[in-house]
């Protein structure tokens, strides 16, 4: 019988049972199929799973997407996700019941394209359907 099948198991369980387990847990315990479920039952687990977990491209897609559909999610889990096409569908679904300026607040600006979807989200919402004047602001070079 394979003992970490039966840790990951036991893991689990207690997160069932316990809210505030899996932040206790070692780093070496926080494994994906722990995370996933961790962040099934609260979004809030994102913060805590390990950079290890988080940065293999379809594990930790599937983790933050995870929680993207917990019950409780909300905008603030935006600055814990690291992957732009997550934080855009994130940002698509919390744009209809949050205004722009809290979800700014949230995003990590360093990801242009999230950046992007929430600047066409304003010029949308404009009066006059104008673009709106951007300034260069970095400096020409000749």
């Amino acid at each position: 019988m394979n003992t970490d099948i039966d840790r990951e198991t036991r893991d689990i369980l207690k997160i069932i049972e316990d809210e505030n387990y899996f932040p206790s847990l070692p780093e070496h315990r926080k494994t994906a199929v722990v995370s996933l479920a961790a962040v099934t039952f609260c979004w809030r687990h994102l913060e805590y799973v390990p950079e290890w977990v988080i940065s293999k491209e379809f594990e930790g897609k599937e983790i933050c997407r995870t929680a993207l559909d917990a019950k409780d999610a909300d905008c603030r889990i935006l600055p814990y996700i690291p992957y732009s096409d997550v934080l855009k569908e994130a940002i698509e679904q919390f744009s209809a019941h949050t205004p722009a300026f809290v979800l700014y607040s949230f995003a990590d600006t360093r990801t242009s394209y999230a950046v992007q979807v929430l600047r066409m989200r304003e010029w949308h919402r404009m009066p006059s359907k104008r673009m709106p004047i951007v300034f260069n602001l970095f400096p020409i070079s000749c």
